[in-house]
C-alpha cells in the first residue's frame, strides 16, 4: 500500500484503506490526517466526512458530531442509510 501511494499519492480507495488501517491499529490522529487528505482531493468525499465526525463523537464532542454530519444530511448522493447509521445513535437517547 505504501508503494502505491508513493506511485499514485492521489488514489482515493489507497488513501480510504491507508486511513481505515490507521483507526485499526488505533492511530485515530493518523487516520484523521489522510481522511483530511482525501477531502482536500474530494470535499464530496462521504466516508471521509463519516470518519471525521465519528473522530468528534468518539471524543465526546455530540455538538460538534452532530455538526459535521449536517453537510450528509444535506447531500443527495450519500445514501439514506449511511445518514441514518450515525443518526440513530440520537434518536435511541
Amino acid at each position: 500500500l505504501e508503494k502505491l501511494l508513493t506511485v499514485s499519492p492521489g488514489c482515493i480507495p489507497c488513501l480510504t484503506l491507508q486511513a481505515d488501517y490507521f483507526a485499526d491499529i488505533d492511530q485515530p490522529e493518523e487516520a484523521t490526517k489522510v481522511w483530511q487528505k482525501i477531502l482536500i482531493l474530494d470535499p464530496s468525499n462521504a466516508d471521509a466526512k463519516i470518519a471525521i465526525a465519528a473522530g468528534k463523537k468518539a471524543a465526546g464532542d455530540d455538538i460538534g458530531f452532530l455538526e459535521s454530519i449536517k453537510p450528509l444530511f444535506i447531500n443527495k448522493n450519500v445514501p439514506y442509510d449511511s445518514k441514518m447509521k450515525e443518526l440513530l445513535p440520537y434518536i435511541q437517547k
